[in-house]
């Protein structure tokens, strides 16, 4: 199996910047226990627009546009039954693809906490080039039957463009290679968001693949309003399981 290759140029990153990703109490015990990191499928995202190619947005926002009326003169299909027959056909192509996903800053955001954590969550944090070899080592080991349907494995910076409502200049980045995948509009450009992204032949019933991602050399943060006990019972439980993990208490924390 190949590495992650990039979806564009190769990213020169910072000395000072670090990947970081926000995990509920239950992922943070599936990378401790399992030593897995989860990629989940695009369909499953927040963000209704993920993996959607930009021709069919174009299509979509302009049948949402002008629902009452045809698309064209020559068109006898009814606006509804075309959006309807188009949201099909995107949903099937983000059910083809799973993320990975990280926000990429020199420190702890207090935004993204309050977005996707609460109390007793933590953070992770690592380096680029070791999460990249972590990624790519566990891509190596993955299952022989998920393997021959895979397509690609990509990774890089997502770009955020104005996708909802459409603007037709965003056409012009179709020809990029797999840019459907790195593309969310730009309501969420404060994620500042790095992903891996496999995408698959075929669709897969499964809504999370996981990857063999030892935890070892990566460090964790633990929520600022985490109490002291919990965050003992942390430490705890990593040097219980004899895990080279380095645990902190979250930066932010006044």
């Amino acid at each position: 199996m190949d590495d992650f290759k990039w979806h564009d140029s190769e990213i020169q990153f910072n000395d000072s910047e670090y990947f970081w990703k926000y995990l509920d109490i239950h992922k943070f015990l599936n990378l401790l226990l399992n030593q897995q990191i989860t990629l989940s499928r695009l369909d499953l995202f927040e963000d209704p627009l993920e993996g959607i190619t930009v021709q069919n947005l174009d299509v979509l926002h302009s049948i949402k546009d002008a629902p009452k009326r045809r698309l064209s003169e020559n068109s006898s299909e009814d606006p509804q039954e075309k959006y309807a027959r188009y949201w099909k056909k995107a949903r099937k192509t983000q059910r083809k693809k799973y993320a990975s996903c990280w926000f990429l800053s020199e420190k702890e955001s207090w935004a993204m906490w309050n977005l996707y954590s609460n109390a007793d969550s933590i953070v992770l944090c690592a380096k680029p080039q070791l999460l990249i070899e972590k990624m790519n080592s566990g891509l190596r080991h993955v299952k022989e039957n998920l393997a021959s349907n895979l397509r690609t494995a990509l990774m890089g910076n997502v770009e955020y463009l104005p996708l909802w409502p459409f603007d037709r200049s965003t056409l012009e980045k179709a020809e990029k290679p797999d840019i459907h995948s790195f593309k969310k509009d730009i309501s969420f450009q404060h994620e500042n968001e790095f992903r891996f992204i496999l995408d698959f032949k075929q669709e897969l019933d499964a809504e999370i693949i996981t990857l063999e991602v030892a935890p070892e050399n990566l460090s964790i943060f633990t929520h600022p309003n985490m109490v002291d006990w919990k965050f003992e019972n942390l430490k705890t439980l990593i040097s219980t399981l004899k895990i080279d993990l380095e645990i902190r208490q979250s930066t932010l924390s006044i």
